[in-house]
C-alpha cells in the first residue's frame, strides 16, 4: 500500500514537471489580453477617484494603445518598472 502512495505520488510530481513546462510558454496575444484587463481594472480605479468619467473615445484609445505598444515594444515595455 505504502509502493502504491509512493508511486502516486511520484506519478503526480512527474506530470506536475511536465505539465509547467509546456504551461509556461504564454503566447503574446495571452500576454496582451492580461495586460489590457489590468489597464482596464486601473482606469476603472481612476475613474473612482475622479469627478468625471472617461469618454469612451479617451477609454478606447487607452487600450488600444497598450496594445499596439506590446505588439511592438514588448521587450522594452517588460523592463519598464511603470508596467512591472
Amino acid at each position: 500500500m505504502i509502493v502504491e502512495f509512493l508511486g502516486i505520488g511520484f506519478f503526480s510530481f512527474l506530470m506536475n514537471s511536465i505539465n509547467s513546462l509546456f504551461g509556461s510558454e504564454k503566447s503574446l496575444s495571452d500576454i496582451i489580453d492580461k495586460r489590457i484587463e489590468n489597464v482596464e481594472a486601473w482606469l476603472r480605479m481612476v475613474e473612482k477617484s475622479r469627478s468625471k468619467n472617461f469618454t469612451k473615445q479617451m477609454y478606447d484609445s487607452i487600450k488600444v494603445y497598450t496594445e499596439q505598444s506590446y505588439k511592438f515594444d514588448y521587450n522594452i515595455i517588460n523592463q519598464e518598472e511603470f508596467f512591472s
